[in-house]
């Protein structure tokens, strides 16, 4: 007993466990929040932080009337020889103070930016990726389920060339809450090098096309899928 008249009580384990995982909760909860409206600032300042995406040699590689991406958050692809629009691409680093570059969001592919989506994804070593909006293309630039896609000559560096051969994993059912969101499991292999890299990929069609969605659930809801496949990964 204790000198105030209160028996203590053993501490159980899983209390401890129980207390330390609602406190990530929260936390997680307020972390949400505050990058969700950390997000609605950044797209608010994106049309006026946009000088590479609006060069000449890059306006074929946006969607007409989309986002463009800013430079300070774009992804930097390694320029090939002196051409000034190599390393340009309509795709952003995304982030958190523990992970500053968590997963990268693009725009859908077009026919002709789609080698460098790929060659983005190597270059990078991306293991989660975010395509946002919806399309009017008939057809996926990734393969179907259990089928394969090569694409041959994807420049990988300043004198280099490479061809990644891309496997459709696995198509997983969408248990998100979130309506049009839904993730595919991707294996690109380089024949080059011999090496093998796994990609989360997640397709989010109902994303706005200027802005971000009403509610911070459904941001959060991105954050924790994005955040498990880097785990898995």
């Amino acid at each position: 007993g204790t000198s105030d008249g209160f028996r203590s009580r053993p501490i159980k384990e899983q209390w401890v466990i129980s207390l330390k995982q609602r406190s990530g909760v929260l936390k997680m909860g307020g972390f949400i929040h505050k990058g969700y409206n950390e997000l609605k600032e950044f797209m608010k300042t994106i049309e006026y932080n946009n000088f590479m995406a609006e060069l000449t040699c890059n306006e074929t590689k946006n969607r007409p009337a989309g986002p463009l991406a800013p430079s300070h958050t774009r992804v930097k692809l390694q320029r090939v020889m002196e051409d000034l629009g190599s390393d340009y691409i309509n795709a952003n680093f995304v982030g958190s103070p523990l992970y500053p570059k968590s997963y990268i969001i693009a725009q859908w592919p077009m026919e002709n930016t789609i080698p460098t989506f790929w060659r983005m994804i190597w270059e990078t070593n991306a293991s989660v990726i975010v395509v946002l909006g919806d399309t009017d293309d008939k057809n996926n630039f990734w393969p179907e389920k259990e089928d394969y896609q090569l694409h041959p000559a994807v420049i990988l560096g300043e004198w280099y060339t490479d061809s990644l051969y891309v496997r459709t994993d696995k198509v997983h059912p969408n248990t998100s809450g979130v309506e049009g969101l839904f993730e595919v499991s991707m294996v690109i292999h380089s024949y080059d090098d011999d090496v093998t890299e796994h990609l989360s990929l997640f397709h989010y069609s109902t994303w706005p096309q200027n802005g971000v969605p009403q509610s911070p659930v459904h941001v959060g809801h991105l954050f924790h899928h994005s955040l498990a496949a880097r785990t898995r990964g």
